[in-house]
């Protein structure tokens, strides 16, 4: 046998410094990707915490004039949106003479969908209104008909809260429950 014979055993340095260059270049890629995906369920809980907070303010300053937000599905665009709507002189329970405004509304992640409080999907989920989880504040910053509470929810499973239940009280406090896909209630943090 010769004595200056090579065998191949293993990988050689070069080798090694490919392999882990092109793991870095697809962990830049690929890790961004993911941290959006996960920043989009907690955009949207605390978007629509917020606007429910602010609008119960506003109806609060604004004697007379309930304001109402209300579920809307958008198919051009394949998202969900909470919009804010008022009435001059109404109540809540008023049907008609609502006024939109096309700049007061939440658009919701793509994925983030809305449900009943369980987290089920409502029966008419993709309509131009869902009215099953219309919310709205008077004066005096009570909500319609007692407390109301709907969930967001991450169909895409892409975020550790799967299920943020959103309730708002008589006297219009809003509080925040977060569930993972297994149901299970998850920290504040």
């Amino acid at each position: 046998m010769n004595k200056f014979s090579r065998v191949d055993e293993g990988f050689t340095l070069i080798e090694m410094l490919v392999v882990l260059l092109i793991a870095g270049i697809l962990a830049t890629i690929a890790v961004p990707s993911l941290i959006s995906q996960k920043k989009s369920m907690r955009s949207a809980m605390s978007q629509t915490e917020s606007m429910l907070k602010t609008v119960n303010m506003v109806a609060r300053a604004n004697a007379g004039n309930p304001y109402r937000i209300r579920s809307v599905y958008d198919a051009g665009s394949d998202r969900y949106q909470l919009r804010v709507e008022s009435r001059r002189n109404g109540t809540c329970a008023s049907t008609d003479r609502w006024i939109g405004d096309n700049n007061k509304f939440v658009d919701l992640p793509v994925g983030i969908t809305i449900a009943d409080e369980d987290g089920e999907a409502i029966p008419s989920v993709k309509t131009a209104s869902l009215a099953a989880n219309t919310i709205c504040f008077n004066s005096r910053g009570e909500s319609n008909g007692g407390e109301k509470k709907f969930s967001i929810v991450d169909t895409q499973g892409q975020s550790k809260v799967y299920r943020a239940k959103m309730s708002v009280s008589v006297v219009g406090d809003v509080s925040v429950t977060k569930f993972d896909n297994n149901g299970i209630l998850l920290p504040n943090y």
